[in-house]
């Protein structure tokens, strides 16, 4: 749930006025729907908002809230707030400090409920981090057993090789551009009516299989066995 809160938070270092304390003196009745604590309990002692905090988190709130005070820059952080329930749930904080003329930080802005964008976006980067350790365990078995894997438009010519299609054919990943004309000339000559037929019967049928020698760019033949 998003609310539109608005409070104003006075800190001179993190946590503390320039009397040791913290407070929210100007705070909107949101406030009780983020933190779960009312204007009037924090308007002078901010402790019962700073217990919500995930302490995992605190360090980077409190030296946020230092760089901002010291350089009377922008505040802005994304947090944890601990739960009745046990659950977490993510807030995002945006405020604009102001020096007071008892050289104490009064911050004028907002916090509100990030925790279904946050929670999304967490997924998301779960499911990309699990994507990239299956290619690289892709590879590593691409590796050891020399096996390449390659994309191909028969209709456009565009190609695309993993890794160990280079290393089988001797080319350079970085240089090489690689597309069907450069894998025909790849293919041992007397070879080539094979793959060209097997691919004509692929586009009819959707199945590849030949068995066939190519020349590597050192010169050596070797056989490979395509299957697609």
């Amino acid at each position: 749930m998003t609310t539109n809160n608005v409070l104003k938070s006075k800190f001179n270092k993190p946590w503390r006025t320039s009397d040791g304390s913290a407070s929210f003196p100007y705070a909107s009745s949101k406030l009780s729907e983020i933190y779960g604590v009312t204007p009037e309990q924090v308007k002078d002692d901010a402790t019962a908002v700073f217990a919500t905090i995930y302490p995992e988190d605190l360090p980077a709130l409190a030296a946020s809230i230092q760089q901002s005070a010291q350089q009377l820059s922008l505040w802005q952080q994304e947090y944890r707030l601990m739960q009745a329930d046990g659950s977490l749930r993510w807030v995002s904080g945006r405020a604009m400090p102001e020096r007071m003329p008892d050289n104490s930080i009064l911050w004028h802005g907002y916090i509100y409920d990030i925790t279904t964008t946050k929670e999304y976006y967490l997924a998301l980067e779960r499911a990309n981090d699990d994507l990239k350790l299956a290619q690289q365990r892709l590879e590593l078995s691409s590796q050891q057993a020399q096996i390449g894997y390659w994309q191909v438009s028969l209709r456009s010519g565009a190609l695309w090789w993993s890794p160990m299609i280079y290393d089988l054919f001797g080319l350079d990943e970085q240089t090489t551009n690689p597309d069907s004309e450069l894998f025909k000339r790849i293919v041992q000559p007397d070879d080539l009516d094979l793959v060209e037929r097997s691919e004509a019967q692929a586009i009819e049928t959707g199945y590849h299989d030949v068995i066939h020698r190519i020349i590597r760019a050192d010169g050596e033949v070797r056989w490979v066995h395509e299957l697609a």
